[in-house]
């Protein structure tokens, strides 16, 4: 399942708790980016923001949940990968989150440790980022192990197209790269 908006429009890794706008770290509809510059110039109204997290947020949520419902009916466990990608905070090129062992077991974050490892990736554990609201909540089913994974953007876009007010270009060499490596992580964990 992918997200289809920008997290900015409403972040589907927060928890829907007042106050529902604000703070980039824990409001579903942030009020200014992760580097607390301000994203709107006219603030949404209230009605606005419960629009957004009725249109966007519940429907995304219900759909995963019902997901996760048949694949747990279907073969009695599921493994959910919560991934994400990141430009700050450390310097990492992974980083794999399951609140300190919380949400899934060393056994399933070994696994996908090694996955990555193996196309060559340098990784964390928990380090920073270490599982949001998807991860956290999805857990609570006994049924289900979840694993946020963060990966750098340098290591499938251009450094120089980071730098600029703009998309980056993704077909660059080092999108084709990561996608052929990313798609052997997955078989790895998959196997």
């Amino acid at each position: 399942m992918q997200a289809n908006y920008n997290r900015y429009v409403v972040d589907l890794n927060r928890q829907a708790k007042e106050p529902l706008s604000g703070n980039f770290w824990s409001a579903v509809v942030p009020l200014q980016t992760a580097f607390g510059q301000p994203i709107y110039q006219t603030t949404p109204a209230p009605y606005q923001i419960q629009e957004r997290i009725n249109k966007y947020y519940t429907t995304y949520h219900n759909k995963l949940s019902q997901l996760i419902e048949q694949k747990v009916q279907e073969f009695g466990k599921v493994y959910l990968l919560d991934l994400h990608s990141f430009g700050g905070l450390i310097d990492d090129e992974v980083c794999l989150g399951n609140v300190n062992g919380k949400t899934c077991t060393e056994d399933f974050i070994n696994t996908v440790e090694r996955a990555f490892i193996n196309q060559k990736y340098q990784v964390v554990k928990n380090k920073t980022f270490t599982g949001g609201y998807i991860t956290r909540h999805y857990s609570e089913n006994k049924s289900v192990e979840t694993l946020q994974i963060e990966i750098r953007y340098q290591t499938y876009l251009s450094q120089q197209d980071l730098d600029k007010p703009l998309i980056p270009r993704w077909d660059v060499p080092n999108f084709h790269l990561s996608k052929v490596k990313l798609q052997q992580v997955i078989a790895d964990i998959a196997n």
